[in-house]
């Protein structure tokens, strides 16, 4: 779903510029038929479509860095991990000499008592 999503995306957003450029050429047109209500209303939601176009390259922009962040936060998690999981293999290692020095340590205080 989520590669759906990452392809039509890219597509819309081709698709609408180029749509806007149609319509940026028929303005000029538009702009020669004087009071046609036809054509006023075409140069309406031609400039209704430019503003959706410009909001749609504003958020596709403010996406891609929402993306660089999501990236970079995500390396930096994985880096964290994996120090953790090394950490706790040294605290693990550390843990097994230290048990192995006590038992050490208890054998060597019974053979003081024995003698």
């Amino acid at each position: 779903m989520m590669l759906y999503s990452k392809c039509n995306f890219p597509l819309l957003v081709f698709l609408v510029s180029i749509i806007a450029a149609l319509l940026v050429m028929a303005s000029a047109n538009a702009e020669s038929c004087g009071n046609d209500n036809c054509c006023l209303a075409l140069a309406k939601v031609m400039t209704a479509v430019i503003e959706i176009n410009a909001k749609l390259d504003e958020q596709a922009q403010e996406l891609k860095l929402l993306k660089a962040d999501i990236n970079a936060n995500l390396a930096s998690t994985t880096a964290i991990s994996t120090q953790f999981a090394r950490r706790s293999v040294d605290l693990l290692q550390h843990d097994a000499r230290l048990q192995a020095h006590i038992k050490s340590a208890g054998n060597a205080d019974q053979l003081l008592q024995s003698k």
